[in-house]
C-alpha cells in the first residue's frame, strides 16, 4: 500500500514565489515534509512556466527526496482560463491514472497550495482527496477596487476549484469565517474548512544584518506593499502627525517595492520617508528589532505575517483594530481605526512611549507558542491522516434530483439573490441544479452590479428569458424565489403556468404586479381580477394579498415565518402544502460580542427607506441622555430623498455611510451593540438585516406586534409595542452592558440553533422527494397545453389564445 501526496509547484514558477504567500507555502510545505512518516511526496510543475532555479533549489531543500514531475500544464498567459483548465484536468487525470495502476488500497491525496494566482490554471484531477489553502478573499471583498486592475474573470472562474475541494485549509480562522459569509462555505457541510493559521520565518531572526541604507536616528517601521488595502497614505499622514506631537525627528521606512510615482505621492508632504525595496530577510529582521515601533495600517488581511514577524522581534506594534490581528491577541497591540489618521496617531503614539509596554509584552510568548509552523503541517498531516485511516475513495455517487432555481442575480440589490448565491455551495452538494437568474433590468433602465457574481462561475447560470415550457421538462422541479420588486417579473410569469415549489420571500405583490401592468407584461383588468381572487380565498388583511394566483397553482409552498405560512394556507385554502422553514442564515465563530468601549454603538442598516425608523435616529442623535454616550451609525443601499440625507450628516454623533460593499456591510454590523429595526409598513417580509446582526451578537430593537418581528424569541430581541417607547429602550441598553450581552448571547444560540442552512435544505429536500412523483404525474399534461411565454403575457395581457392554459 502506498500513501501518495501530491503537491501543485506551479505557484513557484511564478514572480511572487518569494513574496508573503510564497514564504508562507515554504515553510508550511517544509514542515508539513519534516512531520510526514506516511506519504510518498510528488511536486508537480509546468513545463510552460518558467524553471525558477532560486525556487527549485529553495523546494529541494525543504523536500529532498520528493519526486518532481512536469507536465504540459496551460497557464492563462498562453491560453484562455476555461480552455486551460479543461486541458489540465485531463492531464491530470491520466497522470493519477498511469501514476496508480497498480496502488489498489493506498490513498491519494492532491494539494493545491495558491489557487488564484495568475498565470497558473491550478485544478484537481479525480480519483483523489482534494484539498487547497486558501489565503483571503481580498479581490472578492474589495470588488470595486479589483474588478478592472486584475483578470477578474479568471480570478472568479478558479473559484469552480475551490467549490470542487474535499478539504480547505485556511490561515486564521477569520478567513474561515470568510468562507461561511461570502461563499457559504460550511465546516458543518459536506465541505470541510479546517484552520491552521500560520507562523512567521523565525530562522530570519538568527543572524541579523543591518541594511546597507542609510538610517539616522530612530525610525518607525512601516512593513508594507504598494496595494492599496495597506492604506500608506494614512500612514504617511499620521507620522507626520506623530513627530508633530512628539518633537521628535522619526524617520519612516517603508518596506517592499513601490514605483516612482506611488513613492513621490507618498513623499509629497513628508519627507523623511524612505523606501527600502525588497530586502534581505536578516536585514528585515534588523530593521523588526531596532525600530521604535512598527506600524501597520492595513485594512485587511489573511493572517498579517508582519504582525508575527514584530512580536517575534519582540517590539511595540501599532495595527489596525481588524478581526484577524485581534484574533492574534484583543491586548497585546496598539489598535486603531485604520480608516482614521486621528486614531492612528494616538496609537502610534501610545507606541513610541511604551504605554502599558510590561503587560502587552508578557503576552508575547503565547502568541509565539500557538503560531508555529510545526502545529500548522500537524494540523495538516492529521487532517490527511483521517483520510487514510477512513481510506477513502472516490465513489460513484448517487444521481442528484436535477433542480432549477429561478431567482433574483447574485449582483443586485436584491438581498435574495445575494442568499441564493451563497447558499449554492450547500444545496449543490444535495442537488444538481441550473440557475435562471432575473438582473432587474428594463427597457428604461440598466442593470446595477453591487457585488462579485461568483455563482456564474461555479454553476450554470442563465438569463431568466431562456426558461420556459421546453426547458421545463428537463428539471425534476423548479425552485421560484418570489418577492415584491422588477426582479421578479419573469419569474412570477413562470411560476403562473409551470408548477414548482415556490419560495415566497414577500406575501405583498403589489409593486411587481403594478410593474407588470406599467411595464405591459400585464393588462390592467388582469391586475384587479387578482384583487377579486385575494378577496374570494378570504384575505382581508392589507400586508397579504396579490399572491393567491401565483401560490394556488404550485406544488408546494416555503416561507420564512409562520405569519407568511399563515397568509399562503388562506390564499390556497390549503390546497398546497405550506411548509415553514426559516431563513438560512451562517454563525461566524469568532465571536464580536459587545466589545469594551467608551461609547455604545447604534445602528439603522439595510435598505434605507422612510418607514424604517429614520425619524428615530434625529430623536437619539438629539437625546440628552444619550447622545454623548452614543455614536449612531445609518449605512446600507440609500432610497431616502437627499434633504434627509444632508440633515442626518449634519449630526456630529452620526456617521453616514451609503452602497456599501458586502464586507463594509457586514464589518458595520458586526461593529454594532445595538440596532433600531422598528418597522411600521410590513409586507410579509423577514429582515436579513435583523438576523445577520443577530449572529454577531448585536441588540435588535423590532416592532413586537409586527408579523415576523413578533415571532422573534422575546429573550433574543428586545420588543417595543409603540415607537415611542424605542428611546427609553435605546437608554435602558446604553446603560446596561449585562443586559445587552444577555440579549446578544441569546441571539447568537437562537440563530445558530434555527436558522441553519443544512436546516433549511433538509426542507426542500424533503419537499422536493415529496412532490417528485406528483409533478412527474402532471409534467406531460402541463408542458402539453402551456404555451410559449408570449402566449402567456397574451393572456396576462387579456388578448387571450384559442385554447386554455392549463
Amino acid at each position: 500500500m502506498k500513501n501518495k501526496l501530491y503537491i501543485d509547484c506551479q505557484f513557484f514558477q511564478t514572480e511572487a514565489w518569494d513574496r508573503g504567500m510564497g514564504r508562507y507555502t515554504l515553510s508550511l510545505l517544509g514542515s508539513i515534509y519534516a512531520n510526514n512518516t506516511f506519504f510518498e511526496c510528488t511536486l508537480i510543475f509546468s513545463t510552460n512556466l518558467s524553471h525558477n532555479e532560486a525556487a527549485i533549489g529553495a523546494l529541494s531543500r525543504i523536500c529532498p527526496d520528493a519526486r518532481i514531475t512536469n507536465l504540459n500544464l496551460l497557464s492563462t498567459d498562453k491560453s484562455k482560463i476555461n480552455k486551460a483548465t479543461i486541458h489540465n484536468k485531463k492531464l491530470l487525470d491520466e497522470f493519477i491514472e498511469k501514476d496508480n495502476d497498480n496502488n489498489v488500497t493506498g490513498s491519494l491525496i492532491y494539494i493545491i497550495p495558491c489557487l488564484f494566482q495568475e498565470p497558473t490554471v491550478s485544478v484537481f484531477p479525480e480519483g483523489v482527496t482534494k484539498s487547497l489553502v486558501y489565503y483571503d478573499a481580498i479581490p472578492l471583498l474589495y470588488y470595486e477596487r479589483y474588478k478592472n486592475a486584475i483578470a477578474y474573470d479568471a480570478y472568479l472562474d478558479r473559484y469552480r476549484t475551490l467549490f470542487d475541494a474535499d478539504i480547505i485549509f485556511t490561515i486564521s480562522q477569520t478567513i474561515a469565517d470568510d468562507l461561511l459569509i461570502y461563499l457559504g462555505v460550511a465546516s458543518s457541510g459536506t465541505k470541510k474548512v479546517i484552520n491552521i493559521d500560520g507562523a512567521c520565518n523565525t530562522e530570519m531572526f538568527t543572524n541579523l544584518k543591518k541594511p546597507s541604507i542609510s538610517i539616522e536616528g530612530e525610525y518607525i517601521l512601516l512593513p508594507s506593499s504598494s496595494d492599496i488595502r495597506k492604506n500608506n497614505h494614512i500612514a504617511v499622514k499620521a507620522f507626520e502627525q506623530l513627530r508633530n506631537l512628539s518633537q521628535e525627528n522619526y524617520t519612516l521606512v517603508i518596506t517592499s517595492t513601490f514605483n516612482k510615482e506611488q513613492r513621490d505621492q507618498l513623499m509629497n508632504s513628508v519627507t523623511n520617508i524612505i523606501f527600502t525595496g525588497n530586502i534581505a530577510e536578516e536585514e528585515l529582521a534588523w530593521l523588526y528589532v531596532n525600530a521604535k515601533a512598527v506600524l501597520f495600517t492595513s485594512e485587511y488581511e489573511g493572517l498579517g505575517l508582519p504582525i508575527l514577524e514584530a512580536v517575534k522581534a519582540g517590539n511595540k506594534i501599532a495595527c489596525s483594530n481588524i478581526p484577524v490581528f485581534r484574533e492574534i491577541s484583543e491586548d497585546a497591540f496598539y489598535y486603531f481605526d485604520p480608516l482614521d489618521v486621528q486614531d492612528v496617531t494616538l496609537a502610534l503614539y501610545d507606541a513610541v512611549q511604551g504605554k502599558d509596554w510590561v503587560s502587552k509584552q508578557k503576552i508575547y510568548s503565547a502568541i509565539e507558542e500557538k503560531y508555529q509552523w510545526d502545529r500548522s503541517a500537524k494540523l495538516v498531516l492529521n487532517e490527511l491522516r483521517k483520510v487514510i485511516k477512513q481510506n477513502k475513495k472516490v465513489e460513484i455517487k448517487d444521481e442528484k434530483l436535477k433542480i432549477a432555481i429561478l431567482s433574483p442575480t447574485p449582483d443586485g440589490y436584491s438581498a435574495i439573490g445575494k442568499v441564493v448565491q451563497e447558499l449554492h455551495a450547500a444545496i449543490s452538494q444535495q442537488f444538481d441544479v441550473d440557475y435562471y437568474l432575473e438582473s432587474g433590468k428594463t427597457k428604461e433602465s440598466e442593470h446595477i452590479s453591487v457585488r462579485p457574481n461568483y455563482l456564474q462561475a461555479v454553476a450554470n447560470c442563465y438569463p431568466v428569458e431562456m426558461f420556459n415550457a421546453g426547458v421545463y421538462r428537463n428539471y425534476d422541479i423548479v425552485l421560484y424565489h418570489i418577492g415584491n420588486s422588477e426582479y421578479h417579473f419573469n419569474i412570477i410569469i413562470n411560476a403562473l403556468h409551470l408548477p414548482g415549489l415556490a419560495i415566497f420571500h414577500d406575501t405583498v405583490l403589489e409593486e411587481a404586479f403594478g410593474e407588470m401592468v406599467r411595464l405591459g407584461y400585464m393588462s390592467s383588468d388582469r391586475f384587479n381580477a387578482e384583487n377579486i381572487l385575494d378577496n374570494l380565498s378570504g384575505l382581508d388583511n392589507p400586508t397579504s394579498k396579490y399572491i393567491t394566483s401565483v401560490a394556488t397553482g404550485q406544488l408546494g409552498i416555503l416561507t420564512h415565518s409562520e405569519y407568511a405560512a399563515k397568509a399562503l394556507k388562506t390564499a390556497t385554502k390549503n390546497t398546497v402544502d405550506v411548509i415553514h422553514s426559516e431563513l438560512p442564515v451562517v454563525l461566524p465563530e469568532r465571536n464580536v460580542l459587545n466589545q469594551e468601549r467608551k461609547k455604545v454603538h447604534i445602528g439603522l442598516a439595510g435598505i434605507l427607506t422612510g418607514n424604517k425608523g429614520l425619524d428615530t435616529i434625529k430623536a437619539l442623535a438629539l437625546d440628552k441622555t444619550v447622545a454623548a454616550d452614543v455614536v449612531i451609525h445609518v449605512f446600507g443601499f440609500n432610497f431616502i430623498e437627499p434633504t434627509i440625507i444632508d440633515e442626518l450628516a449634519a449630526y456630529k454623533n452620526v456617521h453616514l455611510m451609503t452602497n456599501l460593499s458586502d464586507l463594509e456591510y457586514q464589518t458595520q454590523i458586526s461593529n454594532l451593540d445595538i440596532l433600531v429595526n422598528y418597522r411600521t409598513n410590513y409586507r410579509g417580509e423577514t429582515s436579513l438585516t435583523v438576523l445577520e446582526a443577530m449572529r454577531y451578537g448585536c441588540t435588535v430593537i423590532v416592532n413586537g406586534d409586527l408579523g415576523w418581528f413578533g415571532e422573534l424569541p422575546d429573550q433574543a430581541v428586545l420588543k417595543v409595542a409603540d415607537k415611542s417607547d424605542i428611546i427609553n429602550a435605546v437608554r435602558r441598553l446604553v446603560l446596561s452592558r449585562d443586559m445587552r450581552q444577555k440579549i446578544g448571547t441569546a441571539a447568537r444560540e437562537y440563530v445558530k440553533k434555527t436558522h441553519s442552512p443544512i436546516t433549511y435544505l433538509d426542507s426542500i429536500h424533503n419537499a422536493i422527494s415529496n412532490k417528485k412523483q406528483t409533478l412527474q404525474s402532471i409534467k406531460a399534461d402541463t408542458i402539453k397545453n402551456s404555451r410559449s411565454l408570449n402566449e402567456v403575457l397574451s393572456v396576462l395581457r387579456g388578448k387571450g389564445v384559442k385554447k386554455n392554459v392549463k
